[in-house]
């Protein structure tokens, strides 16, 4: 690949990219409270409704995945224009969810750090700085409770999806680009430079040659992006995670993304410490890092080319989230199926196994956990989000909040300070933090570094009200 760009003095960081508001309607005689569909919108329609006798502007959905009309959602705004209360592509402090093209619509977690999403594109982090994960650039982390003006965007990113890992928060921009800050451990940024020349970044620098980008997985020490037609990875190749065929087995890492050999379009993929998961075609595969069973497919050897899991019925998965050191796929028929490490019971609360290397279904109260649309997988802990918006996770009891005092790992419940309902859900080291259906963040989890509640760093555990820095 060719073409990366260096982070010093990087003038093309002036990304106010971001797609045109959504436009109302030709304006025509209507009664007030009256809605109708529109379709001016960047992805997908939306609704205007009627005021004193006229249209109102087109408002868009927000759906968490861009074209995907999830929860009734009509699509992704990316809109740089001038806000109500602050600067053209500003939120600031002083807006709420009230302004649409602040609210929060997504969010992700790394290690010890968190991100939200903002409907025009905005991201926000908190939490660990040390490698610059916040994308805060010159303006130093609160070294007590963040306030709301604390908040700043991550450079001058405009972004349509985001992830994190470990020590790195990455970003796909409205052209399909990929951009990263913090660690540049393994040359994970994937600028084409080695950790020795860059140790870290603390503003988005761009991925090399990545282009048409449309998810990206984050591991601990490597990171790929899928386009519509192939898999790219860069970073470690300890495992042989890189998947490049002839040259994995002397390669020890790459700055610079390149195709996974025996990979085409994926529909979804996740990636953990030294291991990658992808659907593809509804059919689950893997590779890199397999000592505990982390590929699913029934044997410990390490897999330099993906290998297919080993369900017994041959599923359709529509999902797919991976931990340090075990996955997870959720079915078409809404099961979740685990394999991997066991050691916090995040495949198997009852821990009747240290791991496995094949799937093992899920159960809820005794029976077979069911109806489930998406999952994220932490460090040593698992949430699943049902299609009624509830959530239910499992696994170590430190990232769980240990609700019995007990010490044991957490089985499988029904976690009602998401609000009840959740739009989007984010698990990371050991803390988790949900998006509710009223906008608010509310996490839980270890607080030591600001990460779940920055407010009250080292408050610990479940915390009763959202998170007050995030509108």
């Amino acid at each position: 690949m060719t073409g990366w760009r260096s982070v010093r003095g990087a003038p093309e960081l002036a990304l106010l990219l971001a797609l045109a508001a959504c436009a109302g309607d030709e304006t025509d005689a209507c009664t007030t409270g009256d809605t109708r569909a529109c379709s001016s919108c960047a992805v997908g329609t939306g609704v205007e409704t009627c005021n004193d006798g006229t249209w109102g502007a087109c408002q868009c959905g927000d759906s968490r995945d861009a074209g995907v009309t999830d929860d009734g959602d009509a699509g992704v705004v990316r809109d740089a224009g001038t806000r109500d209360a602050g600067p053209s592509g500003t939120c600031t402090p002083t807006q709420t969810q009230s302004d649409a093209n602040c609210a929060i619509v997504d969010l992700v977690a790394g290690s010890t750090h968190t991100c939200v999403l903002r409907a025009y594109g905005e991201v926000n982090c908190f939490g660990a700085d040390d490698d610059g994960q916040l994308g805060r650039g010159d303006t130093p982390a609160p070294t007590s409770g963040w306030s709301r003006d604390d908040l700043v965007p991550a450079g001058a990113l405009r972004a349509t999806s985001i992830a994190a890992r470990a020590d790195l928060t990455c970003a796909i921009d409205s052209d399909a680009r990929a951009w990263c800050f913090g660690s540049n451990a393994s040359g994970k940024l994937g600028t084409g430079t080695t950790a020795v020349d860059l140790a870290s970044s603390r503003i988005p620098v761009r991925v090399a040659g990545v282009e048409g980008a449309r998810q990206l997985a984050l591991g601990i020490d490597h990171a790929c992006a899928a386009t519509g037609t192939d898999v790219l990875c860069w970073g470690s190749n300890e495992f042989e995670q890189l998947g490049r065929g002839g040259e994995t087995g002397t390669l020890e890492s790459s700055p610079t993304p390149a195709a996974v050999v025996g990979v085409g379009a994926v529909s979804a993929m996740a990636s953990g410490d030294g291991f990658t998961c992808a659907i593809e075609g509804g059919k689950t595969r893997c590779l890199g890092r397999n000592d505990i069973g982390q590929l699913g497919d029934g044997t410990t050897e390490k897999a330099p080319e993906p290998v297919t899991v080993a369900f017994t019925n041959d599923p359709t998965a529509i999902a797919i989230a991976a931990g340090d050191d075990h996955a997870c796929a959720v079915l078409d028929v809404g099961e979740v199926w685990c394999w991997g490490s066991n050691l916090f019971g995040q495949i198997d609360a009852n821990a009747r196994f240290i791991s496995s290397s094949s799937p093992m279904q899920i159960d809820l109260s005794g029976a077979p956990l069911g109806d489930v649309v998406s999952i994220e997988a932490g460090a040593r802990h698992t949430c699943a989000r049902r299609s009624d918006s509830t959530v239910v996770c499992w696994g170590a009891a430190g990232s769980l909040c240990d609700p019995f005092g007990t010490g044991a790992n957490v089985a499988p419940r029904m976690f009602g300070w998401f609000g009840v309902r959740a739009r989007a859900i984010a698990t990371g080291g050991r803390h988790s933090c949900a998006l509710r259906e009223d906008r608010r963040v509310q996490c839980l989890g270890d607080n030591q570094l600001g990460q779940s509640f920055p407010s009250m760093p080292s408050a610990f555990c479940e915390h009763d009200d959202p998170i007050t820095i995030l509108p």
